[in-house]
Parts: structure tokens; C-alpha cells; sequence
């Protein structure tokens, strides 16, 4: 059963990794911590008892190291879902000291021949104590096994008091459901990491200082733990994948867990300048060239054109492309004559006010000036 959960934990981390995009980027720590338990799961000595002894001694202890960043990597997911902080090697690679120093600890190991790996593997298959004594450069084989777990465990710790901490900000910066399923999320992942690392150090204190070997249904509750770890990724398809699952009314339901906007203050100032740039921009008769966008207005207002399209949708209630047809119509009134009309054909001239086509015009002009085309035709044509 182990081997085949840890195999499934592995194809999880896969399918996590898939999942990373923009809204999904602690999709990388996360499968990261999924893919070092699936190897821990590996390792176990029911998992090696159907492994051949040159894959296994790959896995165990030479991969036992690794383990190691389990705590770091869960640290860095719940840093970044809480609170928005990547990762970072000049300020975070503290968090990989002792990781550092237990490779270097099993230098001795690394440097062993393969004919005595092979013999260290093999004895383990026999009997799972017997490598544990392995002099290392500063511990035993047992103290580092110890190590990790603790190290672990003291990260789990520093995962729950971030997660307290700024429980207030988590929530602010997310919608009322979002919030509650998040962090149910991250409790989970706190407990069910939390019973299976604490398991782990007393069942190897017993091994390691009493000599009780782990009881076979020892191994039976670590696959479990690892089982319903893995089956409750899929009850979080839109925050660990980046995809949507199951009917339109759940679609809508998960979408709640997406950030909230930002509400931003557009003051009277700004409003003063947008006004400006627009008049501007008709007086240059830029805003009536075709290749004229929203990030050219939001240059100009040395705004983003994001922010751009959330103060024309907050305060004017429309959107860019609205705007555009909207200032040229109104300037199309104020400054076209009777006369023009005479010296013109109709298409030349809504052309020379960005009008692409009549039928473009028309919609436009019944949208924004209030009046039937005909009609508005007609009473431009007798304005003086």
C-alpha cells in the first residue's frame, strides 16, 4: 500500500507542478514538498523489500538529505499563500544550512564503494536497524534520521505561528469563502504533516534507543496519512491546479477564493488630469487614430493600464473602447458644420474623426448622442 501511495504522491507533485501560473506560483514550493514525500515514502522498508538492490541504494540512505527540506519548502508555501513572499537565496538560504551540513555529513557514505552500499542496502532488507550506526562525519545515521524529523517539526511550528500572525491580512486580502477554504487548506496540511512527522520520532526513538522494531501497522497508518493527504488535493482543484472542476454552480463557488481588488482612491486631482490628457488628446486628434490604445492614455497618466480600466469602469461606469466612441461622438457634434457636410461625403468625413465605417458610425451615434441616425442627420446638416 506505501508504495503505491508514495508513487501516487509523486504523480501529485507532477500534476501540482502543471497546475503553476500566475495565480497558482506557490504551486512550485508545494509540489516541491509532495515530490521529497513521495521519496520519503520510497525509502521506508516495506517500499525497499520490493526494490532492487541497484535502484535502492539510491533511495536509501543516499537520498535521506533530502528529507531535510521538507520543513523549509513547507515554510516557503505557506510564507507565500499567507502573505506574498517568494522565495529568495540572499535572504533565504539560512533556511538551507543544515541541510547543507547534513550533506556534507554524509560525505563518508557518498565516498563508500558501490559493493558497500549494495551490502548496506542489503543488510537493511534483513534487518532495518542495521544501517543506523553508520559513522558519518559528525553523526550517526540514526542522529541525522532524528535530525530531520525534529527540523521538520520545528518548521511545522514556525508554519502555524505565521499562519496566526497574519491570519487578519490573509483575510483581508481574500473573499469571505476564499478565505475560509485556504485556511482550511493550510490547517490540514499543518495537522496531517504534524501527526505523520511526530509519529515518525517516536516510533524512531523506540527503534533507535529501546530497540522495539516499528510494528508492521506502523507502516499500514503512515500510507494512510500520505492516502488521504493526496485524496484532499482534489477537494482544492482551482487553488492547487489553476483548473476548474465539477458544475457550473461549484466554478462559481470556487472562484471566491481569488484575491480581492484593490480599492483605489481616484481624488479629485487625478480626475483633473485625466480630463486634461483626454482634451489633449482630441485637440492632437491622436485619440482618433486607429492604432491609439488604453496603454497609451495610461502612459500619459503614468498609470498602468489596468488601473486605467478600473477608474474609467469605478467612476465613468465604462470601459476603454466605450470611451473612445463616446469622445468621438461628443466631438464629432460640437465641431462638425452644416457646411461640411457639402464639402464632404459622409464616409470621408466620420473618417477624419476615427470613424472606421457607417455602420460603425451609426451604432455609435444611437448609443451616445440619444437619436435615431436619420434624425441626427438631418438636424446636423440645418445646424448653422
Amino acid at each position: 500500500m506505501l508504495l503505491l501511495t508514495s508513487f501516487f504522491t509523486l504523480f501529485n507533485s507532477l500534476l501540482i507542478l502543471s497546475g503553476a501560473g500566475k495565480h497558482t506560483k506557490g504551486n512550485y514550493y508545494l509540489s516541491f514538498v509532495f515530490f521529497l514525500l513521495g521519496i520519503l515514502g520510497l525509502t521506508s522498508p516495506t517500499v525497499l523489500n520490493s526494490i532492487n538492490p541497484s535502484i535502492g541504494i539510491y533511495l536509501f540512505p543516499s537520498s535521506l538529505p533530502i528529507n531535510l527540506l521538507i520543513g523549509p519548502f513547507l515554510y516557503f508555501y505557506f510564507r507565500f499563500v499567507i502573505i506574498k513572499i517568494p522565495f529568495k537565496f540572499s535572504s533565504d538560504y539560512k533556511h538551507l544550512l543544515i541541510f547543507a551540513a547534513l550533506i556534507i555529513n554524509m560525505a563518508p557514505f557518498y565516498f563508500f564503494s558501490l559493493q558497500a552500499k549494495i551490502k548496506i542496502y542489503e543488510d537493511l532488507l534483513v534487518d532495518m536497524m542495521s544501517p543506523m550506526n553508520i559513522k558519518l562525519l559528525f553523526t550517526s545515521l540514526a542522529d541525522m534520521y532524528l535530525i530531520i524529523h525534529v527540523v521538520t517539526l520545528i518548521y511545522l511550528i514556525l508554519c502555524l505561528v505565521l499562519l496566526l500572525r497574519n491570519k487578519s491580512t490573509l483575510e483581508k486580502n481574500l473573499k469571505a469563502d476564499g478565505f475560509k477554504i485556504i485556511n482550511q487548506w493550510l490547517m490540514w496540511l499543518y495537522v496531517n504533516f504534524t501527526f505523520l512527522f511526530f509519529l515518525n520520532i517516536i516510533v524512531a526513538i523506540r527503534a533507535f534507543y529501546s530497540g522495539y522494531l516499528p510494528e508492521t501497522y506502523y507502516f499500514h497508518v503512515v500510507a494512510l496519512v500520505l492516502l488521504t493527504l493526496n485524496i484532499k488535493l482534489f477537494q482544492y482543484p482551482a487553488i492547487l491546479y489553476g483548473i476548474k472542476l465539477g458544475t457550473s454552480n461549484q466554478q462559481s463557488k470556487i472562484t471566491l477564493v481569488h484575491q480581492n481588488q484593490k480599492k483605489y482612491h481616484f481624488d479629485e486631482e487625478f480626475r483633473d488630469r485625466f480630463r486634461l490628457i483626454l482634451h489633449e488628446l482630441t485637440e492632437s486628434k491622436e485619440l482618433f487614430q486607429d492604432n491609439f490604445i488604453a496603454q497609451s492614455m495610461a502612459e500619459k497618466l503614468g498609470i498602468s493600464s489596468n488601473l486605467l480600466s478600473r477608474f474609467l469602469k469605478e467612476v465613468h461606469h465604462i470601459n476603454f473602447a466605450q470611451l473612445v466612441s463616446k469622445t468621438r461622438v461628443q466631438i464629432f457634434i460640437d465641431s462638425t458644420k452644416s457646411t461640411d457636410f457639402k464639402k464632404f461625403s459622409i464616409n470621408g468625413l466620420i473618417k477624419t474623426y476615427g470613424f472606421k465605417s457607417i455602420k460603425q458610425f451609426k451604432i455609435d451615434i444611437e448609443k451616445y448622442a440619444g437619436e435615431d441616425y436619420a434624425t441626427f442627420i438631418a438636424k446636423m446638416k440645418n445646424n448653422g
